[in-house]
């Protein structure tokens, strides 16, 4: 069935761009009503299946690493089949918007579902019209036809190394001179995550599995994949001049060749009272590839194209990249503003005056959540470990019902609309589902209502940091992301391989064999920033994170024992961040860290 919010938002768009509704006060006077003759009735069919088809709902949360890490627990769910809405609650709607009263007599009016895709409807010829303009408008607000597009390219910004805002044009001859590496496209919704997989998928041989028996061993292979490509979760509203989108996309290519190691070690086969050593081989690859994966709220206005570039000094040398995104507004309706819609018209005992009845969200407070991974602390002794959790740490969470301003949205416009909705019947003014604010108003209160709403500002552009990592004194890396105030801004860039990093021992009665211990190691950094506003104006800077910066890759170690085992050594540079800086309302630099430092220059957009 329906969740009681949609259902609710439902109802509420329906009523607000439909003037059909019954007065609410005005029950008792429906005797001095003058008989209407009967009107001819006509049966037609009306399409629900853009709301009633099942759609693909992405997860909300992505791994950010190319490679599955084997020592963490899977943090990426698989998406589903969903119905957007019930059938039964569109039916329902549709009774309960369009003249509801005429449904319950016996003029012969139904309405009848057919495969749960169409309505089939019997009712005068101005009723149809009315269910057709309903279906409409919900299907223009409820179902927006944004599209956004990322594309990964070669090279980073040639002109200043930061993130840049540029026109379709310029975009576009850029593509014409270079064709993307990847190319994704997804068609956003405003309650519900979208996304998708591009790219090509590899696999490769990540471990073995050793199977005892009475006298006998073996192995069989264990086979990952990983994608080469993009992966993209986004969900977005669409506000004045363009999209308010959160979005997680993650980036992900081979660096350098994949390294096949052929691994031989012995068991032990007890033929009493003899030990006789038994070889085992297995196959491990090593695959190494590099990613960028971003994770933040962005204002993709209409017109323009927005390159996030990334430089990330590696192991094996520099890469630069650019993540080009821009969003295709389509026609949706803008759903960040108030818009009240006359529905009663008369001035009954107890109602003031001609009412309104308002469902929209107030301007820019309120973006659907997506869930980003951050890099919270986290404590271990191994090096390796320690990094790779802080990878997939805790997860930063945002919903309209935790949001702090949620609270203040509803007192800001309750004050504004004493003494009416205190003194009046019928009065209405509370939130619903924790995404809307209801209001059912005198005119008078209910355009103080929308002055006072319109008084909390939408999300501010906000800044762009630049970051330079050294170590050394040597530049290791660069790069350049957007950020809004009050928002959070994910940023992991590096490179991904595995490596052994031990020998999993197994024996069963007469036979012993060892299989070998797959960790990940990256070279990299994992950054998470947000950004807010003193009360003195200036920027409040939030950051927190890691480097791993790798000497060399990591190389195998001979064990040295009978067995033969190898592992992989490790030598990096590692520093962690947990800073709070202030930087003037201009912008302005500072610098973070000890032996791996964080440069990071801010400057307002």
């Amino acid at each position: 069935m329906l969740s009681s919010q949609l259902f609710a938002s439902l109802l509420a768009i329906g009523m607000l761009h439909l003037g059909a509704m019954t007065p609410l006060a005005n029950d008792a006077s429906d005797s001095d009503t003058p008989a209407i003759a009967p009107r001819p009735l006509v049966t037609q069919r009306h399409s629900i299946a853009a709301f009633t088809a099942s759609m693909r709902s992405w997860p909300s949360r992505l791994r950010l690493l190319p490679l599955r890490d084997r020592l963490s627990p899977e943090l990426e769910s698989s998406s589903e089949q969903i119905l957007a809405y019930d059938t039964d609650a569109m039916i329902d709607l549709v009774r309960l918007v369009v003249q509801p009263r005429d449904w319950e007599g016996d003029e012969g009016w139904r309405v009848e579902p057919i495969h749960s895709r169409h309505l089939l409807i019997t009712a005068p010829a101005e009723v149809h019209a009315k269910v057709g303009e309903l279906l409409a408008t919900l299907e223009r607000d409820l179902l927006p036809s944004e599209r956004l597009e990322i594309r990964l390219l070669d090279g980073g910004v040639a002109a200043s190394g930061r993130s840049i805002w540029v026109d379709r044009a310029t975009a576009d001859r850029r593509l014409a001179a270079s064709p993307p590496r990847h190319v994704a496209r997804i068609g956003l919704r405003d309650l519900v995550a979208t996304g998708g997989e591009f790219g090509k998928a590899h696999d490769y041989t990540e471990g073995w599995d050793s199977h005892l028996a009475q006298g006998t061993f073996a192995a069989d292979p264990i086979r990952g994949s990983w994608l080469d490509g993009l992966r993209v979760t986004a969900c977005g509203t669409r506000v004045d001049g363009g999209a308010l989108v959160s979005l997680i996309v993650t980036a992900a290519e081979p660096l350098a060749p994949t390294e096949s190691i052929e691994l031989d070690t012995n068991g032990l086969l007890n033929l009493k009272p003899a030990l006789i050593e038994r070889a085992t081989a297995g196959r491990v690859d090593l695959p190494r590839a590099g990613f960028v994966s971003f994770a933040g709220t962005l204002l993709l206005t209409e017109g323009n194209v927005l390159w996030l570039p990334v430089t990330q000094q590696t192991s094996i040398g520099p890469v630069d990249r650019t993540l080009e995104i821009r969003c295709e507004l389509g026609s949706s309706k803008v759903a960040a503003t108030i818009d009240p819609v006359i529905v009663n018209e008369g001035d009954g005992e107890g109602q003031g005056g001609s009412m309104r009845f308002c469902v929209r969200r107030p301007p820019g407070l309120i973006v659907p959540s997506i869930d980003a991974i951050s890099p919270f602390e986290y404590e271990s002794n191994s090096t390796v470990g320690w990094f790779n959790q802080q990878f997939s740490g805790d997860l930063n969470l945002a919903s309209f019902d935790d949001h702090p301003d949620a609270d203040l949205i509803v007192e800001v416009a309750r004050s504004a609309a004493i003494p009416e909705v205190e003194e009046m019947s019928g009065c209405q003014l509370c939130p619903m589902g924790g995404h809307y604010l209801l209001t059912l108003l005198p005119v008078a209160a209910n355009d103080r209502v929308t002055r006072a709403l319109a008084t909390i500002s939408p999300p501010e552009s906000g800044a762009t940091i630049r970051g330079r990592v050294r170590v050394g004194g040597a530049v290791r890396g660069e790069f350049a992301l957007p950020i809004m105030i009050d928002r959070t801004a994910v940023l992991w860039t590096g490179l991904q391989t595995p490596a052994i990093r031990g020998w999993k021992q197994e024996v069963t009665n007469e036979v012993a064999c060892a299989s070998p211990v797959i960790d990940t190691v990256i070279d990299g950094i994992a950054l998470r920033f947000e950004l807010l506003r003193s009360v003195r104006g200036e920027l409040v800077l939030d950051v927190r994170g890691t480097l791993q910066l790798l000497d060399e890759l990591p190389k195998l170690i001979d064990l040295g024992d009978a067995a033969h085992q190898v592992v992989h050594g490790l030598r990096a540079s590692i520093g962690t961040l947990n800073d709070r800086v202030t930087v003037p309302a201009k912008g302005g630099s500072v610098t973070l860290g000890g032996d791996v430092q964080l440069e990071l220059e801010v400057t307002p957009n």
